[in-house]
């Protein structure tokens, strides 16, 4: 089973803010498709759309991966674990802001971590209801699915990454 489910921001920022981004290391991105390979992590096929549809570099890498071990399709298992996150957020949320949520890729990819009992690796943090934005975290916490950053995936696989120059 899929330990590590990656949502969109895992890619985007790295790259954007520089610190992971393509021209400078490569040895990130290919420790991903690495831990794809191996099974360890992977990201739903709804991600791969979202950064496809960016039409920034980060597109090319995507594009050139989106049939690899790195994304994934839902599975029937999905798609009803699906319908339990929306009916959630359809429940808990104003309707525009649960809308706005069920349109992307995050609700599936928390529907794939609950199915595989697998961690979401995010930069979202949780928020008061009150807030009543659709927040990853707090919608992973209602279904027990554990949220988790880049870095402590990283840590919890033994990671350490090394940049020559």
């Amino acid at each position: 089973m899929v330990a590590y489910w990656l949502d969109t921001m895992v890619f985007i920022s790295p790259n954007q803010q520089g610190y992971y981004s393509l021209d400078l290391a490569p040895t990130f991105w290919k420790l991903l498709e690495d831990k794809a390979n191996q099974g360890v992590l992977s990201i739903t096929r709804m991600v791969c759309n979202e950064l496809i549809r960016r039409r920034d570099p980060l597109t090319a890498w995507v594009d050139a991966r989106k049939f690899s071990n790195l994304f994934v399709d839902p599975d029937q298992q999905v798609q009803a674990a699906y319908t339990q996150v929306a009916s959630y957020v359809m429940t808990n949320y104003r309707q525009h802001r649960a809308q706005e949520f069920l349109g992307g890729a995050d609700p599936w990819l928390i529907a794939h971590a609950l199915v595989s009992h697998g961690k979401v690796v995010s930069h979202e943090t949780k928020n008061s209801l009150i807030a009543q934005e659709v927040k990853i975290p707090n919608v992973c916490q209602a279904f027990n699915v554990a949220t988790i950053s880049l870095f402590e995936m990283f840590r919890e696989l033994n990671v350490v990454l090394e940049f020559k120059g």
